[in-house]
């Protein structure tokens, strides 16, 4: 039953199989293995699912590119009817009355919702000591390679459950490492395009600046088809300049084995014609600043928007009413982030650091203007801080521990992302 999305959409167009029996399989591996008792991934059930893949049965197929794929979706989207949480008890009530945007094409084009993914709670900005796939309300995520191994965060439900395939694709969301970090630590593919590509209404946010829509698949081939037609009208095609810049920033951080990965990608890439340069890097603290500077202004917005009793005052008294039961790794950065909300000089403070934003997207838009895309080496935020799309790839799984290995690459545009991660499927440096 499990098979490319590709395939899987021709599948139910020639009739092979029915949306129904293809969302029924997938509820029967979720309520199996992906429920609080198994690995805790999926933390709600779409009651409907059943009834929408029946209504999809029933359409003319021919122009659904997603016809009868099933996806789960982070719970900080809204779906309508759900609740949509983040995580937390304070939000347990919140029921979306719509869907969000991305939802709303995701269904256009075919897809079913079979569910809602638990997470790290408010996407991992609640606390500094907050472990990854921990939330107030759907407790610890699992990883499918063991108890004791990490998730990572924040989109941790979504990528497990692509990780132990409980669905066809899953959505997540990435502000800074949530969907590629969550990725790396599951053995799938996660791309998270650029921020402001796709529309963020409807989700709870840290901040616009850059919250992104992302999305886990098993495949690179099945990341090009799903992002293709999501593009609609639009092709990945060719934009190949043959040439990667690989960043050594942070590189003593990397072990042997990895950075051996690495060369052996990029001899790979030399014998086919790539030119290979580097370039030393940087990093910076200002991502955090700006995102806990906008976090509970952006969050009681969209409270507000949505009818919300709640407030960011209320979320709070509601985690110091049993901080040990409810917040037990502590809520510093919510309090931090409303401390900022309500300081007269925060609209200044944001103001210069998204002058400096631009001014070092200019300069990496500059460096990466030459090159298919860039090869991260050692840990930096950058690509995240000038809001340009990033992709990770699985290498292989490291006999060492049982886990999977994996490469960021981040690039100017999606175009030139998706395309280099197609030479990389191509030239087989990686095991899917």
């Amino acid at each position: 039953m499990i098979r490319g999305l590709a395939e899987t959409v021709k599948a139910i167009q020639k009739k092979e199989i029915s949306c129904e029996k293809l969302c029924s399989f997938y509820l029967e591996r979720i309520r199996e293995v992906g429920l609080r008792d198994g690995l805790n991934c999926v933390l709600t059930i779409n009651e409907n699912a059943l009834e929408e893949a029946r209504a999809i049965d029933a359409m003319d197929q021919d122009e659904l590119p997603l016809c009868g794929l099933t996806v789960l979706v982070k719970d900080n989207i809204d779906v309508k009817g759900m609740p949509t949480t983040a995580g937390s008890i304070a939000l347990k009530d919140n029921i979306a009355k719509e869907d969000a945007d991305i939802i709303r094409m995701l269904r256009d084009k075919g897809a079913v919702i079979l569910g809602k993914t638990n997470m790290t709670e408010f996407a991992n900005f609640l606390t500094q000591d907050m472990p990854n796939g921990y939330s107030s309300l759907g407790g610890q995520v699992v990883s499918a390679y063991g108890r004791e191994k990490d998730p990572s965060g924040s989109s941790s439900g979504s990528a497990v459950a692509m990780c132990a395939r409980l669905c066809s694709f899953s959505v997540g969301t990435d502000t800074s490492f949530s969907v590629v970090g969550c990725a790396t630590e599951n053995g799938v593919v996660g791309f998270k395009p650029a921020a402001g590509r796709l529309s963020s209404k409807g989700i709870i946010p840290i901040t616009q600046y850059f919250d992104s829509v992302g999305f886990f698949t098993a495949s690179v081939e099945d990341m090009l088809y799903l992002y293709e037609a999501i593009l609609e009208d639009e092709t990945i095609m060719s934009a190949r300049k043959r040439r990667l810049l690989v960043n050594d920033f942070n590189k003593q951080m990397v072990s042997i084995d990895q950075l051996g990965r690495y060369e052996s990608t990029l001899s790979k890439l030399s014998d086919s014609g790539y030119e290979i340069d580097h370039t030393a890097g940087e990093n910076t603290s200002k991502l955090k600043e700006l995102m806990t500077r906008c976090f509970a202004l952006e969050l009681q917005a969209y409270l507000a928007d949505h009818g919300s009793n709640q407030t960011i005052e209320t979320i709070i008294d509601t985690y110091k009413q049993d901080m040990e039961r409810y917040a037990p790794y502590g809520i510093e950065y919510l309090e931090k982030s409303n401390e900022y909300r309500l300081s007269p000089a925060n609209g200044e403070a944001i103001k210069k650091i998204c002058e400096d934003m631009e001014a070092k997207r200019k300069t990496v838009l500059e460096e990466l203007e030459d090159y298919d895309a860039c090869l991260m080496t050692g840990p930096t935020c950058m690509m995240h801080y000038v809001r340009i799309p990033s992709i990770s790839i699985p290498f292989a799984i490291d006999e060492s521990d049982g886990l999977p290995r994996s490469m960021i690459l981040y690039a100017k545009n999606e175009n030139c992302l998706l395309d280099f991660a197609r030479v990389i499927k191509e030239l087989k440096t990686y095991e899917e």
